[in-house]
């Protein structure tokens, strides 16, 4: 599938491809999230407009409101997914008539800690005359954490859970019972509260707990957002071999990082396990691959992510001169 985006939030143009890993790269502020959103929006919509193109319209708009409170939109904003197109310049939107299943997006393993919340809100609005307002990506996390995929995942994903506990020393499961939904961490027979989990296990413990519900398919997209930002090094090294291993099992996956740990183990892994990956440049607007090259735009990355290391060793060269 080939995504085109033309002036959404901080991104002038963007075209990615995606099939297998997708890996967009950049400092903050430089669109990467606003890619995954995007293609949540597009997929969302679909399913909520089943096929009706000025309905498909309306729910873009809604979703991104949901979303972003609007401010991704502009008047001039179009995307493209294959035989999905949406043109806000002449208020014209076509759904296609693709199968696309759905799109699941990975923001923060806080979502755990919101989880009681959710569901309060959940009961809330299913009996009040307004509706609680709340982050629509959450929510959907939220749903996909809560509750078992109505066409339930045939891929076998029994090594990655093997995997993840192996990593965390712990198992993860779900209770529904006297009106209480939770997660909780399994360790050494003791149950802990997902609330008082470490971040990094939380983030390990998203990907087991879709494996658990069904929501890893392969005609599911997985969009995870700096997956890298409560892991430490080694574990960020862990986290790309998941991915990787999620990928080479049949599941088409969008990484957005910032950190060069994750992005070279995702080069690294992939490489190893022979999938397909696609790597992106996020700068000044656009969303690029340098001559259509993994290697050339690993190269730039990697420039721009190590610049820190040029101020220490500016830093460095200062202190020995004046010492």
């Amino acid at each position: 599938m080939l995504l085109k985006l033309r002036n959404i939030g901080m991104i002038r143009e963007a075209d990615v491809h995606i099939d297998g890993l997708t890996v967009i790269a950049g400092e903050n502020d430089t669109g990467k999230s606003t890619v995954g959103k995007s293609l949540f929006v597009l997929a969302k919509a679909k399913l909520f407009a089943k096929g009706e193109e000025q309905s498909y319209l309306q729910k873009i708009e809604w979703l991104f409101e949901k979303i972003s409170q609007g401010q991704l939109l502009q008047t001039k904003s179009s995307m493209i997914l294959d035989d999905i197109e949406v043109d806000l310049s002449k208020q014209r939107a076509n759904p296609g008539n693709k199968k696309f299943l759905d799109a699941v997006f990975i923001e923060t393993p806080f979502i755990f800690n919101l989880y009681r919340t959710l569901t309060a809100i959940s009961k809330a609005n299913s009996v009040l005359d307004f509706d609680i307002p709340y982050n629509y990506l959450w929510w959907d996390l939220y749903i996909k954490l809560s509750q078992k995929a109505k066409t339930f995942s045939k891929l076998d994903f029994t090594d990655i859970k093997n995997e993840i506990e192996r990593e965390t020393k712990s198992r993860f499961k779900r209770y529904e019972t006297l009106g209480k939904d939770k997660w909780v961490m399994l360790r050494e027979e003791k149950e802990i509260e997902m609330e008082n989990v470490a971040m990094g296990i939380k983030q390990f413990a998203i990907i087991y707990a879709l494996i658990e519900n069904g929501y890893l398919t392969s005609d599911r997209i997985i969009i995870f957002d700096e997956p890298e930002v409560h892991l430490h090094p080694k574990w960020q090294l862990k986290m790309a071999e998941i991915i990787v291993a999620l990928v080479k099992n049949g599941v088409k996956i969008i990484v957005n990082s910032h950190s060069p740990y994750m992005i070279e183990a995702l080069q690294r892994y992939s490489e190893k396990e022979k999938i397909r990956a696609d790597f992106y440049l996020a700068e000044d607007g656009d969303i690029r691959k340098v001559n259509n090259s993994n290697e050339e735009t690993l190269s730039e990355i990697f420039g721009k992510l190590s610049e820190p290391f040029k101020v220490f060793e500016e830093m460095e060269m200062t202190r020995l001169l004046n010492g």
